[in-house]
């Protein structure tokens, strides 16, 4: 709602309370002043997010509105366990699934 989100510049910028994202089960979330992710209990990250410089990790610029689901060669083969994220930033660590451990 309008009235929970702090506006800069007439542009959305944060939050006022946590809210949930609907459909995902956080195991781990990292936010910081543009970008947020999360990792699920699976090992799957999603981000969103100011990603000008691509902070979000989905390989696109401008805004993402929506959390969006990381599928890249980087975190593709890894059983995700952690994510920070600072201000032009963001690092993901997981460990190698077992497909890619074994091949």
């Amino acid at each position: 709602p309008d009235e929970e989100v702090y506006k800069e510049a007439g542009k959305a910028r944060y939050l006022k309370k946590p809210t949930a994202v609907p459909g995902l089960k956080p195991a781990f979330v990292a936010t910081a002043n543009d970008t947020c992710l999360i990792v699920s209990p699976e090992g799957t990250a999603y981000s969103w997010g100011f990603s000008e410089g691509y902070q979000t990790g989905l390989g696109v610029g401008g805004d993402v509105k929506l959390a969006t689901q990381i599928d890249n060669t980087a975190a593709r083969a890894e059983n995700l366990i952690w994510a920070g994220v600072g201000g032009q930033f963001g690092v993901l660590a997981g460990t190698p699934k077992e497909e890619a451990a074994k091949a």
